[in-house]
């Protein structure tokens, strides 16, 4: 899948060097009052558009996530079985659209960006697992140590129930710490760095580290913070963050209803980490802030409007930052004051189509419209239609354009047609495919030159989803569907292994036969990969006592049951000389 789709800039922060004091020198004006909406959030307007969100949800890995639920407003649908979902049509404020995702065993993923009226911008979120990192007995109190270097201190009694009641027992700490100096943080966190400050201004944020954070009990009941309690949290200050890290620095924590930021107490430096006090749990976020403008530009190619294409600014004291035109090739989003940019446009294989260096000051800034290709070698203009299995228009659903390992998606129309200019590699071949959401179908893929104008015409989606596995192997996509000649299936032995079996009959490689088995005992979360590869048994074919992970969400041992989740790993055949393959992919099958 393509790595990123988003409508707005967002902040990848990776080395800061503003030289940090308290909050109050950071700016001194910024807590001035902004003009709020009606619901008093300075971030919206109050005032509703309509547009159409889509978008890629995965897991950590890039796997994607089926039927996660994705909520904008009042509209709700849920990922198909590339992770995908679309809402078309729905009503947003015109400063700010946000969008969550729900997945059982997965934090509460989620996105805001600025909107544009009757376009489609596209969001890719990780979700987040809710993984134990540790345990406490609340009469005792505790530290448990998170994957990352962060650390959260109990107190005895600091944790009750969620409705306020007293709670005696162990506490199940659920956290994911996520590093400032990653760029995954910024697929992973929520929302965006916008905040509100203890002032009631809106302000853009630079971060020092995240923390996500649930508590349970010992059966499974929801808890959180006692109240007039409070617990600690320490994040580790980051190498590439120390000579600029402030002595004491905001602390805000992620409102999930609003889909910002709000500030609430302040952390001090003490030993190379930050320590703060939290009366309650969510996301936690340690972060400066500083004055933006709204930053606007147009892409475009021979006249047409390139969407879905990767633009990215960096800059000596704000690092580096990344976004993703829509529908209509327009980009936006919020930007800091007084700053120098180099603005890069980026195809498909990272080369740099266009550059552009450009300063902010202190009013907004609208860079125009920019002719972004230099040549007709990297970029394609797609477009065709896509009927279903009774030859009606596909209203709900979109086509996937692959090439090699990356995926951009177009969308279809209300009479079923689809229309792209994209930035592509230079040579070589794309393979478009499409999918029907309302029937849960697809079509076979079709193949067509780079660097030219295609027109795929009819294309139908008419192969069952109902079923299937999704690999890449070496990043060579395999798809097997429960589809005529093609099976998908899954079934546990006497001994309590799983086996699951998938073939593609229009693979003649032996990539086009997956068996897969798990030895016993098989159960939710992590479990050991047996692979057999291009074979319908373990007495043939390429097989390998693999390092690959299967995780499952979803298990229903009963017939009829489906089994659901994902993979990553290496494998390496019998017969490839120990030659190690990476493989992801995610899979859902129906118990037999």
């Amino acid at each position: 899948m393509k790595k990123i789709i988003f409508s707005t800039f967002y902040l990848l922060f990776l080395s800061i060097a503003i030289v940090g004091c308290k909050k109050e020198d950071v700016n001194p004006t910024v807590d001035t009052p902004s003009p709020t909406s009606p619901s008093g959030n300075p971030l919206y307007s109050g005032v509703t558009i309509t547009t159409s969100i889509g978008g890629v949800i995965t897991d950590q890995n890039g796997n994607p996530i089926f039927d996660a639920e994705v909520k904008v407003g009042s509209s709700t649908t849920h990922t198909n079985a590339d992770g995908i979902f679309y809402l078309p049509g729905v009503n947003v404020d015109q400063s700010r659209a946000y969008v969550k995702v729900i997945k059982s065993g997965y934090f509460l993923g989620s996105r805001a960006f600025i909107p544009q009226e009757n376009a489609i911008s596209q969001v890719r979120i990780q979700l987040l697992p809710k993984t134990v990192e540790g345990s406490i007995d609340n009469s005792v109190g505790g530290t448990v140590s998170i994957t990352g270097g962060a650390t959260l201190t109990f107190e005895p009694g600091d944790v009750s129930l969620e409705n306020g009641g007293a709670y005696s027992g162990t506490v199940n700490v659920h956290a994911f710490y996520l590093d400032p100096t990653l760029e995954e943080t910024y697929e992973r966190m929520p929302g965006d760095l916008q905040a509100i400050s203890e002032g009631g201004a809106a302000v853009s944020l630079a971060t020092y580290g995240m923390i996500a954070v649930e508590l349970t009990g010992s059966s499974g009941e929801a808890l959180n913070v006692t109240s007039g309690e409070s617990v600690q949290i320490s994040m580790p200050i980051a190498s590439q963050q120390s000579s600029s890290a402030p002595p004491a620095i905001p602390l805000w924590h992620f409102d999930e209803i609003e889909g910002n930021w709000v500030e609430e107490g302040e952390a001090i430096a003490t030993g190379g980490n930050y320590l703060g006090e939290v009366s309650h749990f969510s996301f936690w976020n340690y972060d400066i802030f500083f004055p933006f403008v709204n930053l606007e530009l147009t892409l475009e190619c021979q006249g047409a409007p390139l969407q879905y294409s990767l633009v990215k600014l960096t800059s000596t004291q704000m690092g580096v930052r990344y976004g993703y035109t829509n529908s209509n090739g327009f980009v936006s989003g919020l930007v800091p004051t007084n700053e120098t940019f180099t603005l890069e446009v980026l195809d498909e294989c990272g080369q740099v189509s266009y550059s552009q260096t450009f300063s902010t000051g202190t009013n907004n800034i609208d860079l125009g419209v920019i002719q972004a290709c230099t040549n007709t070698n990297n970029y394609t203009n797609i477009s065709g239609s896509v009927i279903d299995c009774s030859n009606n228009p596909v209203t709900n659903g979109y086509v996937t354009v692959n090439q090699g390992t990356t995926n951009q998606v177009l969308y279809l129309d209300q009479n079923g047609q689809f229309s792209g200019s994209l930035l592509t590699c230079t040579g070589g071949n794309i393979s478009v495919s499409a999918v029907d959401l309302t029937n849960q179908t697809v079509s076979a893929s079709q193949s067509y030159s780079t660097g030219s104008t295609v027109n795929t015409g009819t294309i139908t989606a008419c192969n069952a989803i109902d079923e299937f596995i999704f690999f890449t192997i070496n990043g060579t996509p395999v798809d097997c569907i429960e589809s005529g000649a093609n099976e998908v299936k899954s079934f546990f032995s006497v001994s309590d292994s799983l086996t699951i079996v998938g073939n593609n009959s229009a693979i003649s490689s032996n990539w086009g036969n997956i068996y897969i088995k798990l030895p016993p005992p098989v159960s939710l979360g992590s479990n050991t990969v047996h692979f057999i590869l291009g074979a319908t048994s373990t007495t043939n074919g390429y097989y390998s006592e693999s390092s690959a992970t299967l995780n499952i969400t979803s298990l229903d041992f009963n017939p009829g049951g489906y089994i659901e989740g994902t993979i990553s790993g290496t494998i390496t055949t019998n017969s490839g000389f120990g030659v190690p393959h990476a493989i992801s992919g995610s899979f859902r099958t129906k118990n037999e």
